[in-house]
């Protein structure tokens, strides 16, 4: 489980190395992006454009200086990793099922 955090909007680019690492080695991460003083200039659907996101990658925009918005965060990307593991072990029931292993 891992998060990819970026500084500022303006700053994406900086973003590219932790998205590809997390992608190469499949860990599941969400985006959240720093938007001091709830200033948004983009929004998540942009970003995740901008960082060539598969759809089902998570993107947050929070101010890091609230606390529980940093919390909501943490939940989203928990909530994310378990509907995943949870897609998983779905997918090989269904297998197990159809080979009657």
């Amino acid at each position: 489980m891992a998060s990819a955090p970026c500084e500022r909007p303006l700053e994406l680019e900086l973003c590219f190395p932790a998205v590809d690492y997390f992608e190469r080695l499949g860990v599941p991460f969400l985006v959240v992006v720093n938007c001091f003083s709830r200033t948004r200039s983009h929004t998540t659907r942009e970003i995740a454009r901008a960082l060539g996101l598969e759809p089902r990658v998570p993107v947050t925009l929070l101010d890091a200086r609230d606390r529980d918005v940093g919390k909501e965060a943490l939940v989203r990307l928990i909530e994310y990793v378990a509907g995943r593991h949870r897609t998983a072990l779905l997918g090989e029931m269904a297998v197990t099922d159809a080979t009657g292993i």
